[in-house]
């Protein structure tokens, strides 16, 4: 009777014990205790970094755009002799140029937050609890 009760507490500390000894097992991806799906994360990071990527594209064109307007609105500028009319034509393309970085940055900024907004979305889809951010590491994932 001894060796019975033993036994079975032997078996019942194993079955207990199994589940602790697969979530601990380092070979398979798991976030909080769910497997990871790495296609999807590969996907999602993909997405989000080409988003980023279009998102640069487009502030440097707009960048080179102002920067080129402000340059011919200067040009102009100089070219007028009254003192008074020059310095308010300087004035305005500075102006111009202020405007349209503001502008420029906003999208910017609108467009990577977005990313990241849907980018953490879509890994919770992957099961994926610990993304990392930009202004954190992705160690964890």
């Amino acid at each position: 009777m001894k060796k019975l009760i033993a036994f079975l507490m032997v078996v019942g500390i194993l079955l207990s014990a199994t589940p602790a000894l697969a979530e601990s097992d380092s070979s398979s991806p798991r976030s909080n205790g769910k497997i990871v799906d790495l296609t999807c994360m590969q996907t999602a990071v993909e997405k989000r970094e080409n988003t980023i990527i279009t998102a640069w594209d487009t502030l440097h064109t707009t960048a080179t755009t102002a920067l080129k307007a402000r340059r011919d609105a200067l040009v102009e500028a100089w070219k007028i002799e009254d003192r008074k009319e020059r310095n308010a034509a300087i004035k305005a393309a500075w102006k111009s140029f202020k405007d349209a970085k503001k502008g420029m940055w906003r999208t910017w900024n609108s467009a990577r937050k977005s990313a990241w907004k849907t980018f953490k979305t879509d890994a919770k889809a992957c099961r994926a609890t610990d993304t990392g951010s930009e202004s954190e590491s992705a160690d964890n994932v």
